[in-house]
């Protein structure tokens, strides 16, 4: 009882102060983040799950694991060429629409090389024959893209391909200073 009593009060207290530290998972939907920086600069940047991505686009009747397996297994050349095919879909049915229903496309668009993508895969198909009940390992992609727009319009709002499926949108305009050598910067209140 004495033991109860000393021992429970600090593993609940290690519980707690350990709890930060402890890993966690991104958040498993794809996101989109949009940053309105300079007048008229937008930026977009997509966290996606890839190899889901991919599997809807290029093979979609296909089970996950299937279109795993056979993505991996392609020839480089081949699965560069597939990607690029995909990567155009994605990059065609993502816009920026602005007041009046004009769409703007976004431009210089940078994806991940196709050995990164085909090595994910390949990684996740490892997984699945190592340890097929765990959490999938990161599959997560960043993807980035830009569009120039009229200082004027600031009322927007983000079409996004559909085979992305359910996304997340973040948007903000951040404020930014330059801060000397060995000063501190303004205060930064977080709204």
């Amino acid at each position: 009882m004495q033991f109860t009593r000393r021992v429970w009060p600090s593993l609940a207290l290690a519980l707690l102060l350990g709890a930060g530290q402890l890993p966690a998972h991104e958040l498993d939907a794809n996101r989109a983040t949009l940053i309105l920086r300079e007048p008229g600069l937008v930026s977009l940047t997509l966290f996606v799950d890839y190899p889901l991505l991919l599997q809807r686009i290029l093979a979609p009747q296909e089970t996950p694991e299937q279109f795993l397996l056979t993505a991996s297994a392609m020839p480089p050349d081949k699965f560069r060429e597939a990607l690029g095919k995909a990567q155009q879909q994605l990059q065609s049915g993502t816009q920026l629409l602005v007041s009046g229903g004009r769409a703007e496309h976004f431009t210089r668009w940078n994806w991940p090389d196709s050995a990164r993508v085909q090595a994910l895969l390949r990684e996740r198909v490892m997984q699945q024959l190592t340890a097929p009940a765990a959490h999938p390992a990161e599959s997560t992609l960043e993807v980035q893209a830009e569009v120039m727009l009229k200082p004027s319009q600031t009322s927007l709002r983000l079409q996004i391909a559909p085979a992305f499926g359910r996304v997340l949108v973040v948007w903000y305009r951040p404020d930014q200073q330059w801060v000397e050598p060995g000063a501190a910067s303004l205060a930064m209140p977080f709204r």
